[in-house]
């Protein structure tokens, strides 16, 4: 299940309208048409689109522009829902010293989670808890390489924004020079020249930048997922009790979190 994001197009707009009034403030309307350059935008925008081509390729380039609306419309990490399906599932397959993981066959039918899923029908194979876990794991290793291609891809793009800014801007002052006989064109030649320098800062610290980031922490946030599933499902296959499952869980999720579940593992142990 996924649910917008508002907060992160929320902030990039709103900081476009921060540096849109503090340019009208001080300068005016007249001000405002300076910092309109058709040829600045071109400049730093074409010119990382170049760089990012010969670093990584239209592939890695068309994977990142893909998982861009993940920033906008992020997957849900609901982690009491998590953690309560799991310690569900160890409390079930202790129910019948029969047919206590036969159980979790039946259970993974109404689990919509693949990663859980895939991580039940290991539990029911005959392999061994370290091989099931290093299974797991190289998935686990699998979707971070994934993820890192796309937020990498970002975070160059915001490294290489302010450099091409400055070649933009050398452009701008390599034509002034060759124009300084006329003094009274001096000035707003440095200025039209700067533009591209302030495109590629805004462009680098207001989009590329924090995009990379949000992407790097919605990965950060799947794989901590994922490792806590593996923490329930060895729990089950391992046979413990769910006590220690939730004392596992109680280590490594928040404090806030972690101390219900202590609550209920006092409350209730099997």
């Amino acid at each position: 299940m996924k649910r917008q994001d508002f907060l992160t197009p929320f902030g990039i707009i709103l900081g476009f309208i921060l540096i849109y009034i503090s340019i009208y403030f001080v300068g005016g309307k007249d001000a405002l048409l300076a910092f309109i350059s058709v040829s600045s935008f071109v400049i730093v925008v074409g010119g990382v689109f170049c760089s990012l081509l010969v670093g990584f390729g239209g592939k890695e380039i068309g994977k990142a522009i893909a998982v861009v609306s993940h920033v906008f419309r992020r997957p849900e990490l609901n982690l009491k829902e998590l953690v309560d399906t799991l310690i569900e599932l160890s409390r079930k397959s202790k129910e019948n010293n029969d047919r206590g993981l036969l159980i979790l066959e039946d259970e993974a039918k109404h689990i919509s989670d693949p990663f859980i899923k895939k991580g039940i029908n290991l539990v029911l194979s005959p392999l061994s808890s370290e091989m099931v876990e290093s299974i797991m794991s190289t998935e686990i290793d699998a979707l971070r390489r994934r993820h890192e291609q796309g937020y990498r891809v970002f975070y160059k793009a915001g490294e290489m924004a302010p450099a091409w800014g400055m070649v933009g801007t050398i452009i701008g002052l390599i034509i002034m020079l060759q124009n300084i006989q006329n003094p009274a064109e001096i000035g707003p030649a440095i200025a039209v020249a700067l533009v591209t320098t302030f495109y590629g800062v805004l462009l680098a610290y207001l989009v590329f930048t924090p995009i990379a980031n949000k992407l790097y922490r919605l990965s950060e946030e799947e794989i901590f997922k994922r490792e806590i599933i593996i923490k329930a499902l060895l729990n089950i296959k391992e046979n413990q009790n769910t006590f220690i499952l939730k004392e596992q869980l109680e280590s490594i999720l928040s404090p806030q979190l972690g101390e219900r579940l202590k609550q209920e593992a006092h409350n209730e142990i099997r």
